[in-house]
């Protein structure tokens, strides 16, 4: 299940006042770079990969996901098939 996406330049950090604890900024809205597997294009749906911590483009052939494994739409295009950061709208 996904809540957004950590983000390491947060225009605002939340909380940031505890101390002695870990804290992840998660970024809830925005453009965001986001680690991605497999090719993406401008436009894709992204959602959560078997590979944690990464995305995965939704593809045509896909069962339509739960909401809750959608992170957001990419703008912009990358064919690799490595791991790689995109821009993302969340």
């Amino acid at each position: 299940r996904v809540i957004g996406v950590v983000s390491e330049n947060p225009a605002h950090l939340m909380n940031s006042a505890l101390q002695g604890e870990f804290i992840a900024p998660v970024a809830l809205r925005g453009r965001i770079p986001v680690k991605v597997t497999g090719p993406v294009r401008k436009g894709d749906i992204l959602i959560t990969s078997h590979i944690p911590g990464t995305a995965t483009a939704l593809t045509e052939d896909s069962a339509i996901p739960n909401s809750v494994f959608v992170i957001g739409k990419s703008i912009e295009t990358n064919e690799s098939s490595e791991v790689k950061l995109v821009e993302v709208v969340v």
